[in-house]
């Protein structure tokens, strides 16, 4: 998509204004919006965009075959000033790895996008609880999405008679499965959007805690979510 704005072009008037009388020329290049730890999208997602800022004719490329850009280039009269919209489109990540990708865009200059397609599905709730692998060292909080696996779990009291798991899916046909009898979901099908799905929960009158796994699948990508109920108390 294609747009020029009179605004970017007034603020770069002013940066001519402000240049020496040798150079009348003002570049700049950025991604929009700017985000320093790299785009992620996520296993089941196979189209996200982006925007290109720029003063300058550019190129892009990825560096990896599994992401393509649309469009590669785009052509800027002197003088103007543009926002492309980029299509990033990829195949579902079902390879069990987050994946890496970067976007090389050269323009006057030359920058860098990275961009990571994770291996597991938009769970928002529970909350994903990020370990760091084995091999990567330092604090889990910190390093890029690559050095981290994921989990989701929750813990219900033995009374506890109802829960919500809440997601994203970007494929129509996604479902929902437990695997156990004392956790029963209401949907078991969903289409692409944000879903809160209700489970009724059967409460533990047992003196043991039990574990039950729930099954979010799209677009050929499972993630699991465990749910523990805590045991009956004694009276």
């Amino acid at each position: 998509m294609k747009k020029v704005f009179p605004l970017l072009i007034s603020v770069m008037v002013l940066c001519f204004a402000a240049c020496t009388e040798s150079s009348y020329e003002y570049h700049q290049t950025y991604f929009y919006p700017q985000q320093p730890g790299g785009k992620m999208m996520y296993a089941d997602q196979t189209l996200d965009t982006t925007r290109v800022i720029s003063y300058d004719s550019w190129t892009a490329q990825t560096t990896a075959d599994w992401l393509s850009l649309t469009p590669a280039e785009q052509h800027i009269p002197a003088g103007y000033g543009m926002n492309t919209l980029v299509k990033l489109t990829c195949a579902p990540n079902t390879t069990g790895q987050t994946r890496h990708a970067a976007i090389l865009l050269k323009s006057f200059g030359s920058l860098a996008m990275d961009v990571y397609q994770t291996a597991w599905l938009n769970i928002i709730w529970p909350s994903p609880v990020y370990i760091n692998k084995p091999e990567a060292v330092g604090d889990a909080s910190t390093g890029t999405i690559m050095d981290k696996q994921v989990s989701f779990m929750t813990t219900l009291s033995a009374d506890t008679t109802s829960m919500k798991v809440k997601f994203r899916v970007y494929a129509d046909g996604a479902t929902l499965q437990s695997d156990a009898a004392w956790l029963v979901q209401k949907d078991t099908v969903y289409a692409a959007g944000t879903h809160e799905a209700l489970l009724s929960v059967e409460p533990n009158a047992f003196a043991v805690s039990r574990t039950a796994t729930l099954t979010l699948s799209s677009n050929g990508v499972s993630t699991p979510i465990k749910v523990t109920q805590k045991e009956k108390q004694k009276q």
